[in-house]
């Protein structure tokens, strides 16, 4: 027997395309962004190209984060990632 799972229904309101400065710190750009337009909550979709970059992801086996750091051009084939609030503070999460 499969599991219910729950879902909503949401409609985009706003669409924005942007371009982050060459050079320019990549989350840090898109928190700033997202908060000037007021969006509290949607996704990100985005490509592009990276001078370096920091990778994390979570070990659920470790319960921890892994750290890679690459030092060099990078292309950014695909990212999907989304916005919301945790705690009252806005998180962008790529």
């Amino acid at each position: 027997m499969a599991m219910q799972m729950p879902a909503i229904e949401s409609r985009p309101l706003r669409e924005f395309t942007c371009s982050v400065p060459f050079g320019a710190d990549l989350l840090v750009s898109l928190k700033g962004l997202v908060k000037k337009l007021g969006v509290n909550t949607g996704t990100i979709n985005l490509i592009g190209a990276l001078r370096s970059a920091t990778l994390q992801y979570y070990m659920q086996d470790d319960k921890r984060f892994h750290t890679n750091v690459f030092e060099e051009p990078l292309e950014i084939a695909s990212v999907i990632g989304n916005i919301a609030t945790l705690k009252g503070e806005l998180v962008v999460h790529c």
